[in-house]
C-alpha cells in the first residue's frame, strides 16, 4: 500500500508531463490545488505537520516538477503565498485554505435557517446546554465535534470568530436572542448573565423575546425577568436601554462578515481576513498585466525580485561556472540588472521600442526604473497600461533571446529581437 506521501507525488506526476514547469504553471499548479483532500480539509482542523508536509510537495513541484533532485527554489514559499497586490503569486496556504473553508461552516449553519442538516445538528447538541454561538455537546465525540474544536482556535488579528459574524436584526425570527451577536459586539448571554441564566428557553429567538407595537419595542409577555439581585436588576436596567435603541421590521434577519454588508461572504473574504496585518505594504513596482500571457507576468515578477538564473545568480547559488559574462553583449557579468537594463545590446533594443510607441529615449539604472517608466509616460491611462505591457512582452523576448545565444549558439540581432517583440504584442494584444 503506498504512503500518504506517495499518492501525494503520484497525483503531481500524473498532472505534471513537461519539463518547462513554471511556464505552465497556471493550469499545473492549480490543479495539483484541486487535488488535494480538500473535502477533509473542509471537516477536520488539519495537523500543522500534515499541513507542512503537504506544502513541502507543492514548493518542490512549483520549481522542479516532479524531479527527484534537488534543485534552486528562486522565492521563498512565503513571498509566493502572498496576494498579487502585496507581491506575491496569489496561491494560498493551505493553513489559510483550511481554516476558511471551516468558517464557512458557520455562514451556512447562520443562513441556512431550514436545511435539514442544521436541525439535525440542533436536534443532535441544541438541548438545553449553556453553548454559545455554535451548539456543540462536548460528551458526543463525531465530525461536528471536531469541526466547532478547530473552529475556535482560528483567529482574526486576535479576533475570534464569533466577533467576524454579526446580525442585522428584521423580522428576529431566524437570531438567537441570546447566543447571536445581534446588539453589541457580545452574545446577550455575556453581556447579560444573570438574565440568561434565568431563562427557561436559552434557544429562544428575539422575536420570541421582544414585540414591536406603536413604533415601541417592548419585551413580550411570556417572559418574566424576576430579577432580584444587584447584578440582576442591573442587567434588567441595560435591557431596557436596549429597547429604546432596537427596532424591528417586517424585513428578513441578514448576516454580515465583519460588519460589511456590502461585501457578501466568501472564502476569499476569510482569507483576506486572516491576512490582516500579516503583510506590509506592497514594495513591488510590477503590476500584473491581464491581457499578457500569466508566464510573461510570473517572469517580470521574478525579474523585479533578482530572482531568475542569470549567471551570476547561479553562482551565488554554488553553481559551478566557467564564464559568467553576458551572453548578449559579451562584456560584463550578467546580473539581472545587466540584462535588462545595463546591457549595450539590450539598450539598443529599448531605443528603438521607444522610437516605436513615439516617445522619447529614456535610461535607466534599476529594474524599479524600467518597470515603473510608464507611469512618467505623457499618454492616457489605457495608454500607460499598454506601454506597461509591452515592457513586460520585451523582458520576455530578451529572456529568450539570452538563453538562445548560451544554450544554441545563436547570434543576436537588435532588429530581430525588435521584431519579435512587436510581433507578439500585437499577438497578445489581439488575444
Amino acid at each position: 500500500m503506498k504512503s500518504k506521501e506517495g499518492i501525494l507525488k503520484c497525483r503531481f506526476q500524473w498532472f505534471f508531463t513537461y519539463d518547462n514547469n513554471f511556464n505552465k504553471f497556471p493550469n499545473n499548479f492549480k490543479s495539483v490545488l484541486s487535488s488535494l483532500p480538500v473535502y477533509y480539509l473542509s471537516l477536520f482542523k488539519a495537523p500543522c505537520k500534515v499541513i507542512d508536509t503537504i506544502e513541502k510537495f507543492l514548493r518542490k513541484f512549483l520549481w522542479m516538477g516532479c524531479k527527484d533532485r534537488k534543485g534552486i527554489h528562486w522565492v521563498s514559499w512565503e513571498i509566493v503565498t502572498r496576494p498579487k497586490r502585496l507581491g506575491g503569486l496569489g496561491i494560498s496556504k493551505l493553513s489559510e485554505v483550511n481554516s476558511a473553508l471551516l468558517v464557512k461552516w458557520v455562514w451556512r449553519f447562520k443562513t441556512d435557517y431550514d436545511g435539514l442538516w442544521r436541525r439535525t445538528i440542533l436536534s443532535i447538541h441544541g438541548g438545553r446546554n449553556k453553548w454559545v454561538f455554535l451548539p456543540v455537546k462536548k460528551a458526543i465525540p463525531g465530525v461536528w465535534k471536531a469541526l466547532v474544536s478547530g473552529i475556535a482556535s482560528i483567529r482574526f488579528d486576535g479576533k475570534s470568530i464569533d466577533k467576524m459574524l454579526s446580525c442585522q436584526l428584521g423580522n428576529g425570527k431566524r437570531i438567537s436572542f441570546w447566543k447571536d451577536s445581534w446588539f453589541g459586539s457580545t452574545s446577550l448571554s455575556v453581556r447579560w448573565p444573570v438574565l440568561f441564566s434565568l431563562d427557561r428557553d436559552k434557544n429562544c429567538t428575539v422575536s420570541d423575546r421582544l414585540k414591536q407595537s406603536g413604533g415601541l419595542t417592548l419585551i413580550t409577555d411570556n417572559w418574566y425577568l424576576g430579577a432580584t439581585t444587584v447584578e440582576g436588576i442591573s442587567e434588567t436596567q441595560d435591557l431596557f436601554f436596549m429597547l429604546s435603541n432596537v427596532r424591528m421590521n417586517g424585513s428578513q434577519d441578514r448576516w454580515v462578515w465583519d460588519n460589511n454588508s456590502g461585501n457578501g461572504f466568501s472564502v476569499a473574504i476569510v482569507k483576506d481576513a486572516l491576512r490582516k496585518n500579516v503583510y506590509g505594504l506592497p514594495d513591488q513596482r510590477m503590476r500584473w498585466v491581464n491581457w499578457v500571457p500569466i508566464k510573461i507576468n510570473i517572469l517580470v515578477w521574478r525579474i523585479e525580485k533578482e530572482m531568475i538564473p542569470t549567471c551570476v545568480e547561479l553562482v551565488k547559488r554554488g553553481v559551478n561556472l566557467s564564464n559568467t559574462r553576458c551572453a548578449l553583449c559579451g562584456v560584463d557579468e550578467e546580473t539581472v540588472t545587466h540584462t535588462f537594463v545595463a546591457c549595450g545590446f539590450v539598450f539598443g533594443v529599448w531605443n528603438f521600442i521607444w522610437r516605436w510607441c513615439h516617445l522619447a529615449p529614456a535610461h535607466y539604472n534599476l529594474i524599479e526604473d524600467l518597470l515603473s517608466w510608464h507611469e512618467l509616460a505623457n499618454v492616457s491611462a489605457k495608454g500607460k497600461k499598454i506601454l506597461r505591457g509591452i515592457i513586460m512582452v520585451a523582458c520576455w523576448v530578451i529572456w529568450l533571446e539570452r538563453n538562445k545565444a548560451i544554450f544554441q549558439k545563436s547570434d543576436p540581432k537588435v532588429a530581430e529581437v525588435v521584431a519579435s517583440i512587436k510581433s507578439m504584442a500585437f499577438f497578445v494584444a489581439e488575444v
